[in-house]
């Protein structure tokens, strides 16, 4: 699974078992994004988007994880396949 994310308006698209999901990472730190997301069946996932400010090295990464009865569950993706419209400077806007 692999997303593209928008660096200058800091939004991520996903491709997430057929439906397509734009998530806002302005709504939380930029470093570590915390959000969720319903699917059509009308469950609920919850987001966490990592991208290290200070290293260099870091190409961030998204988990998603299922969420039974308002709690997380078990991670059920990973993405490490980001594809960048823009540059990490632009994103945290060093």
């Amino acid at each position: 699974m692999s997303a593209v994310l928008n660096c200058a308006e800091k939004l991520i698209t996903i491709n997430f078992r057929g439906e397509e999901k734009t998530i806002d990472l302005k709504e939380g730190d930029l470093d570590s994004s915390w959000n969720h997301f319903f699917t059509k069946d009308g469950l609920c996932w919850t987001t966490e988007f990592h991208w290290d400010e200070e290293d260099e090295d870091d190409e961030g990464g998204m988990s998603i994880y299922e969420n039974k009865n308002r709690e997380i569950g078990d991670e059920v993706e990973y993405i490490d396949e980001i594809v960048l419209n823009g540059t990490k400077e632009e994103y945290f806007k060093i």
